[in-house]
């Protein structure tokens, strides 16, 4: 098929050379030819396009096949319980450590109105702490102009990381006064 497309496409080009525009020739009997050649070209090209981005690549199956093996072995039930316990932690940790002038849980304190996600109310703005987090491992969530969402995903966050990133907290709130 490609080699198809490739000898029509040569042939639409030597009409091209071969025959200038002008010539009342090319317009009554090679113009609609050459439609009609560019015509099969589009669709063949389409065509190839299409099964190119149709056909998913052996590297993303790879991933996608690993990812589905992990969520296989982890059940729904045992995800939403660790979830419930991480977030659990992380809540008590944070009003247990952290004074309540520096920062404020905002998010639902019953664990069934709520996901993995806790909302951080900061009386100052919120950027500059992030930049801190971000240089110090941590990822979290920004709502301007003082909010900070933090996520403690039951399939790769463990209690350590939870307790790593109260202290992170901790210490970028210290070095913030």
């Amino acid at each position: 098929m490609r080699f198809f497309s490739s000898l029509l496409l040569s042939a639409l080009l030597l009409l091209l050379f071969v025959f200038p525009f002008s010539s009342s020739i090319f317009f009554f009997f090679f113009f609609p030819f050459l439609l009609l050649c560019m015509c099969i070209l589009l669709r063949v090209f389409n065509a190839s396009v299409s099964l190119i981005f149709s056909r998913i690549f052996c590297n993303l199956q790879v991933c996608l096949y690993a990812s589905l093996e992990i969520f296989h072995e982890a059940s729904m039930p045992a995800l939403r319980a660790k979830s419930l316990m991480l977030t659990g932690f992380l809540e008590a940790l944070l009003t247990a450590t952290v004074p309540s002038s520096s920062v404020r849980v905002i998010s639902p304190t019953h664990p069934d109105q709520r996901g993995c996600q806790l909302s951080l109310l900061f009386p100052q703005p919120v950027r500059p702490i992030n930049q801190q987090l971000l240089q110090r491992g941590v990822i979290a969530d920004v709502r301007e102009p003082n909010v900070l969402r933090v996520s403690p995903v039951p399939l790769y966050n463990s209690f350590r990381d939870v307790y790593n990133f109260v202290l992170t907290l901790q210490s970028v709130l210290a070095s913030e006064l």
